[in-house]
């Protein structure tokens, strides 16, 4: 859901460092407002190489793909 509530607020923005703000701001009210995923995030999975290494994070892919696409986005235009 957070995916594609990112995709959607950003589809109208055209500037890759506005997107990148954007990016920023949403994901920092996820973790303010998930505070047991955000937890999840920064220290469970960080901490266990097997979990990370047995299990496909197809989702956190997703997530970080946003992210690249913002920056190769940026690159290509120069920002």
């Amino acid at each position: 859901m957070l995916i594609d509530n990112m995709r959607s607020a950003m589809k109208d923005v055209e500037n890759p460092l506005d997107k990148l703000r954007l990016f920023i701001k949403m994901h920092l009210e996820s973790v303010e407002n998930n505070q047991g995923v955000a937890e999840v995030m920064q220290v469970e999975l960080r901490q266990s190489h097997k979990f990370m290494k047995e299990y496909v994070p197809q989702r956190l892919t997703d997530y970080l793909n946003i992210v690249s696409e913002i920056i190769e986005e940026g690159k290509a235009g120069g920002s």
